[in-house]
């Protein structure tokens, strides 16, 4: 199976309304003292004769100055809407399919259900195993160097154009998607894509193949050739494997990923419903992801202002967590911030603080206090905390509210 895209994601809450509005009333004064300055008396721009432009006065007088640092003002709130935490494409996933404000962390609930999988050659060496290890441990650059190893035994093992070989390099190309090496993700994906072809080209490793490569332009926000290579996917999916299997659905979900960050909204839905309608029917109304595609919908409702629905998914999404996974695992804690973020929106800050304060306890002890999660539930709170008038300073509001979890 390919890359399952979106997921879990745990993101920076938006600034709200505030800074439109501040934008707005800023852009109107620059405007305004600019006009002035520019026709008032006496001074001003003077053309001349050849049609170039003297200004009279070299001093710069106030109205200028203020309209300097407002247009300034305007161009940083512009430039820069949103603070990140981070770096990176949304997905971790970041990417190319983020659905709000900030770095977008993928959680795709500890590796259970479809996720992101390898094509694993069947027969590997030594050295693919070490890599899958420093994978797992989430060691890339060590992972990296190890998967190169490996394919290089692999070639003398079993020769160039072998099978097993196109899994090694779309499993390289794989890991150095997930580290926004697109260039090189995109090499070893079209080798693996050649060899897989050779021996079949309707084949579930060449399918596979297929939704990795536009899994990348996905990233990139090339989106028309990214629905491009997932209907290649698809078309083989579902003829081989028919509309009600796993991967197919998979590719569903991915299409309707690259639907929405394309904004539109309708086929997002349609696409994830079809990958809903597969995961409850084959998976269960309970499995992570079934979870999983709720918080996808929810997300949809989000970016549509329709909060109440957005709310009712992912407390769908949340029920399945707690219920399977637990109230401290990290999966968790990105509903209780995803939740917390969609009463930001309807600035309900009082009861976005109080799920806030549930997704940093549950990243602090479960990832620690500098994992990226952790420090985007924490940025999030002291957003929200902000905006309620705050008698104390935010580190030690938020001291007292740890110490009395304890």
């Amino acid at each position: 199976m390919g890359v399952l895209r979106e997921g879990k994601r745990f993101f920076l809450r938006e600034k709200g309304p505030v800074r439109n509005v501040l934008t707005a009333v800023l852009l109107v004064l620059s405007l305004v003292t600019g006009l002035l300055a520019i026709f008032r008396k006496p001074g001003g721009p003077v053309y001349t004769a050849g049609g170039d432009i003297t200004i009279v006065n070299s001093v710069v007088n106030n109205g200028e100055w203020i309209a300097v640092a407002a247009l300034v003002v305007v161009v940083l709130l512009w430039v820069f809407p949103r603070r990140r935490a981070g770096g990176g494409s949304g997905n971790v996933v970041t990417g190319g399919a983020g659905y709000t404000a900030g770095r977008d962390i993928i959680n795709n609930f500890n590796n259970n259900g479809p996720q992101p999988q390898f094509i694993h050659p069947k027969q590997p060496t030594q050295s693919y195993g070490v890599a899958q290890a420093y994978y797992e441990q989430g060691a890339y650059p060590s992972a990296l160097k190890q998967y190169e190893k490996a394919l290089e035994e692999q070639i003398q093992l079993s020769g160039p154009a072998h099978e097993d070989v196109a899994r090694v390099r779309n499993t390289l190309g794989f890991l150095c998607w997930e580290m926004a090496r697109y260039k090189e993700a995109l090499t070893h994906f079209n080798h693996a894509l050649v060899i897989c072809r050779a021996a079949n080209a309707e084949g579930k490793d060449t399918a596979a193949v297929y939704n990795n490569i536009a899994a990348v332009y996905d990233d990139q926000g090339d989106y028309d050739k990214a629905l491009s290579w997932y209907e290649k996917a698809l078309a083989i999916y579902e003829k081989v494997l028919g509309k009600e299997h796993p991967d197919t659905g998979t590719t569903y979900n991915n299409i309707a990923v690259v639907y929405k960050a394309q904004g539109d909204y309708g086929k997002a839905l349609e696409w994830y419903n079809k990958a809903l309608a597969i995961w409850e029917k084959v998976l269960g109304k309970e499995h992570p992801s079934t979870g999983t595609t709720y918080n996808n919908i929810a997300a949809v409702y989000k970016a549509q202002g329709d909060y109440d629905k957005a709310l009712e998914w992912y407390n769908k999404d949340l029920a399945i967590c707690e219920k399977v996974l637990g109230k401290e695992h990290p999966s968790t804690a990105t509903t209780y911030n995803n939740i917390a973020c969609v009463y930001d929106e309807q600035g309900n800050c009082g009861e976005a603080l109080v799920w806030h304060i549930k997704a940093y306890r549950v990243c602090v002890k479960a990832l620690g206090e500098a994992h990226p999660n952790t420090v985007v539930a924490k940025t999030n709170m002291e957003d929200t905390y902000a905006h309620t008038h705050p008698t104390q300073p935010f580190d030690q509001w938020l001291s007292q509210r740890m110490a009395d979890s304890e």
